[in-house]
């Protein structure tokens, strides 16, 4: 009579474990096995133990000296067999067993686990000083990017700046100003398409009268535009921007308000890709910005840009963690 209480009461663990298993979650699963657990556990024990046995500060010693009077009242069939020492086993472990019933109840209390990204630590990518892990494309020091009053400068034409390493789920933090007709832009899930070397960009540059086009300031360049919120400095001033990666979603920010909030696997995103200049472009068998991992790169764009403060926080959005 105890097998199969316990077995439903292993269940019960399995479904509410707080380490998140397999059946976490699944609710009409947990429902069964609770209901099961009441009828074959916790309705018996409560015939057999009175509330004030449980409820005395001597509960267990009252449990086992009034057990026998217990069982001559109810006379559990299978008791009889067993002699005085197997019975007291017995006892304890129904006792045991609902303890474990009234301690699984309160795990049931705790959050729902749910999907949501998991933030590592900061790491400083230019703080004023070095531009260790900066280089060209090739992976050979730059000399048209350089450290100018702590910050980094696009000095001259040279080429673009990448990181070198390589980044999947981030949030990407900088600040950045421009000159009159200044264009740069920050780059990043960059990889090769064909023979160029391509990836999603937070676009910057002087946008003159044409802050909300798809080529705008703060836009997912060629693809979304910024939106109608979008807070930017005066020319020369000092703006701040992040970029948040996280599986399918991408979000770009400027100077404190969300501009752009994109899902890669939206018909929306196929579709305005399919609009634009990246629609035949693809690689290792996805289509332009669907992978979900490349580099890093800051643009030469044939004008002076300015940078500072560059953090990166990793991101992995493929663990579970308590909300």
């Amino acid at each position: 009579w105890l097998f199969e209480p316990l077995c439903s009461l292993w269940l019960i663990f399995l479904t509410t474990s707080p380490e998140g298993d397999t059946f976490q979650g699944n609710g009409l699963l947990r429902l069964c096995v609770a209901l099961r657990a009441e009828t074959l556990v916790v309705q018996p024990i409560r015939r057999l133990i009175p509330p004030a046995v449980l409820l005395s500060p001597s509960g267990l010693p009252s449990l086992v000296s009034n057990w026998s009077n217990r069982e001559k009242q109810v006379k559990p069939f299978v008791m009889n067999n067993y002699n005085t020492s197997m019975k007291m086993t017995l006892r304890i472990l129904v006792f045991a067993v609902l303890v474990f019933v009234v301690a699984i109840d309160g795990w049931s209390q705790t959050p729902t686990q749910i999907l949501k990204p998991l933030r590592g630590k900061p790491i400083v990518l230019f703080d004023g000083s070095s531009m260790d892990g900066w280089v060209k494309r090739n992976g050979s020091k730059s000399k048209n990017w350089v450290i100018e009053d702590g910050t980094l400068f696009r000095k001259e034409s040279g080429g673009d700046l990448y990181l070198q390493d390589w980044y999947r789920d981030f949030e990407l933090r900088f600040e950045w100003k421009v000159q009159k007709n200044g264009n740069s832009g920050v780059k990043y899930r960059v990889r090769q398409y064909g023979t160029q070397t391509l990836g999603c960009e937070y676009q910057l540059q002087d946008d003159k009268d044409r802050p909300f086009n798809r080529h705008a300031t703060g836009a997912l360049y060629a693809v979304y535009e910024p939106e109608k919120n979008k807070k930017i400095n005066p020319i020369g001033s000092w703006n701040t921007s992040k970029i948040v990666v996280t599986g399918n979603k991408i979000e770009h920010w400027l100077n404190g308000k969300k501009v752009v909030d994109a899902d890669v696997a939206s018909h929306d995103w196929i579709n305005r890709v399919q609009g634009s200049k990246f629609q035949q472009k693809t690689t290792v068998g996805s289509a332009f910005g669907e992978h979900r991992e490349g580099r890093i790169f800051l643009q030469d764009h044939g004008k002076p840009v300015w940078f500072r403060n560059i953090v990166v926080v990793p991101l992995d959005c493929d663990v579970l963690t308590s909300q």
